[in-house]
């Protein structure tokens, strides 16, 4: 209660400390507020909470601020596509604009990424979805930068930058696992679906590593059941499972 509780609020190398009212408590859970810092521009911000003098028990989360003056994106799909195959992309965006006229927007990219406009829509709450035509010369798995800008005929150009994954479409890569978040006590099954594994392969010679982002500590898991979905030539997709380590109370990776 009190001032026992404070909240860190960080934005591109700018750091702020707001103290929380705490509302309401238990062991399970706390329900605090904040006031939000003030950021003259947008981002996502990283949010840290914790108790004074228990600071390596703290709860961290993003939290989103918009500047009103500039595009925001809302949505991408689908989310990758294949190296060396054109990959049609739609881009919903906020506060972009919209326009009869596709020569007002393009699309770039850098080194051995393109794109092309192939048109324009808007949405009944006033987005606008641009539809995108992909391409990725790399032949392995890469993520690289497009930039969307349309240029009214009056005004100041306006862009957004996102980021979009091509894979190998000969190499494993990770199509699905849920649940996405688990607690440090670790004992909870993981589901997995992976894509392109060579048909031999069976579940003893699989094996899940988790490695925090520090490099702190590394451990490994036990592969399950092997289930194949579907058989490619000499590739499967198959799906497992395995068992969350425990990786102690201070542990995020």
């Amino acid at each position: 209660s009190g001032s026992v509780v404070r909240a860190n609020i960080s934005l591109n190398g700018i750091s702020e400390v707001q103290t929380c009212s705490v509302l309401a408590t238990s062991i399970a859970q706390s329900t605090v507020t904040f006031t939000a810092s003030a950021f003259p521009f947008g981002g996502s911000a990283v949010v840290e909470i914790w108790q004074l003098g228990r600071k390596e028990m703290s709860a961290i989360f993003s939290f989103l601020y918009i500047d009103t003056n500039r595009p925001v994106l809302n949505y991408i799909y689908p989310s990758f596509g294949i190296s060396g195959q054109s990959t049609a992309v739609a881009v919903s965006i906020s506060r972009l604009g919209f326009a009869m006229d596709l020569s007002q927007y393009s699309v770039s990219a850098q080194g051995a990424r393109n794109g092309t406009v192939l048109g324009v829509s808007q949405s009944k709450d006033g987005s606008t979805v641009v539809s995108l035509s992909l391409f990725c010369s790399i032949p392995t798995s890469s993520v690289g930068n497009f930039t969307v800008t349309r240029c009214p005929e009056l005004g100041e150009c306006l862009f957004i930058v996102f980021p979009f994954e091509f894979k190998d479409l000969n190499s494993p890569s990770v199509t699905f696992f849920s649940p996405m978040s688990v607690t440090t006590d670790g004992r909870v099954p993981v589901s997995v679906d992976l894509r392109n594994i060579p048909q031999e392969v069976t579940s003893t010679q699989m094996q899940v590593q988790l490695e925090s982002p520090s490099g702190n500590f590394v451990l490994n898991a036990s592969v399950g059941h092997l289930e194949t979905n579907i058989k490619r030539g000499i590739f499967s997709d198959v799906s497992f499972t395995f068992i969350t380590p425990e990786l102690g109370p201070d542990a995020r990776g």
